[in-house]
């Protein structure tokens, strides 16, 4: 919560208050499905301003206070972990388990459970890539080397007996 935003009041100019006014005409139009064209036209204004406008007004009225109730939410949350704390350390198993829940809440509302690891191993990236490839034939690679492939098999399956040569010289 912004210190003095509930507590200070000040006038609010003209200017102001028609903006706010404005705001709040667009985001009513927002709601009831016209899209930024039309509530452009309907207020008199440009299609970006309307756009802007709209995003104003949902961060004011909407964002900021859903971030002010998550901060207080927060703050209970801890108060209630630190009242219990104490009584968790010393192997009170009803006061774990409370700690284990707010805990529990506290990461949800911090958005702790939706983080998604990302592997930005070179290695794992190329893995991910050779697997996309379609497989290879039978006899085609000799123990994961891909440098030495067999040579192609005669139509009545026996093999030449030759290899198709050794891709890299110095292997």
């Amino acid at each position: 919560m912004k210190p003095g935003r509930y507590w200070k009041r000040r006038e609010l100019s003209a200017r102001e208050l028609e903006r706010l006014e404005l705001q709040r005409r667009a985001l009513e139009l927002r709601r009831q499905g016209l899209n930024y064209h039309d509530i452009a036209r309907e207020l008199n204004i440009d299609t970006r301003t309307a756009y802007r406008i709209v995003q104003e007004a949902l961060t004011r009225w909407i964002a900021e206070p859903a971030e002010d109730v998550r901060l207080l939410e927060l703050q209970r949350l801890d108060a209630l972990l630190a009242a219990l704390w104490d009584k968790a350390i010393a192997g009170d198993l009803a006061a774990v388990d409370r700690v284990l829940r707010i805990m529990e809440r506290r990461a949800k509302l911090l958005g702790l459970d939706q983080i998604e690891i990302v592997n930005t191993d070179l290695g794992y990236a190329v893995l991910k890539l050779i697997q996309k490839l379609p497989p290879l034939e039978s006899g085609q690679v000799i123990d994961g080397d891909y440098r030495t492939l067999p040579a192609p098999e005669d139509e009545d399956g026996g093999g030449s007996g030759e290899s198709s040569g050794d891709l890299d010289e110095d292997a």
